[in-house]
């Protein structure tokens, strides 16, 4: 059995909330995917029956965040959308980030961002059959 995600870092750990949410530890540092915090209750078309695994203040500060998409609160609901923008740096789509503003900036695939230190993540292309919008998902691997 593994501890609970919580404020303390770990050198390499990857930690699912639920849903879409993870928490990536790193080197050191710490990214989280996709955050969906909203309490239990009927959100837009959907109706959360659980909270969240582990609350967004219990993560301490967080390095960067990595959204997928921001047009669905499976993905990106309110109060992730709030601790994303808290975060020093969001990467997510072009079009996300001219939705959500600073501190999201546009990644286009193939282009490698530097994210704190030593890190860097590459985008992969989502493959559908029928691509219905833009999304954005991150491998991360540290520079030694």
């Amino acid at each position: 059995m593994t501890a609970p995600v919580d404020a303390r870092r770990r050198e390499c750990a990857i930690s699912v909330l639920g849903g879409p949410t993870t928490v990536v530890d790193i080197a050191g540092h710490r990214l989280v995917i996709d955050p969906t915090f909203d309490p239990p209750g009927v959100h837009s078309y959907l109706t959360k029956l659980t909270g969240p695994a582990v609350s967004a203040e219990a993560l301490g500060r967080v390095d960067a965040v990595l959204i997928s998409h921001d047009q669905h609160p499976d993905n990106l609901d309110d109060a992730g959308r709030r601790m994303a923008l808290a975060a020093p740096l969001v990467l997510t789509h072009p079009g996300a980030a001219g939705r959500l503003g600073p501190p999201a900036v546009g990644w286009r695939p193939g282009r490698p961002t530097n994210c704190p230190d030593r890190l860097t993540c590459k985008p992969f292309r989502r493959c559908m059959a029928r691509p219905t919008g833009s999304a954005t998902k991150a491998a991360t691997s540290t520079a030694r």
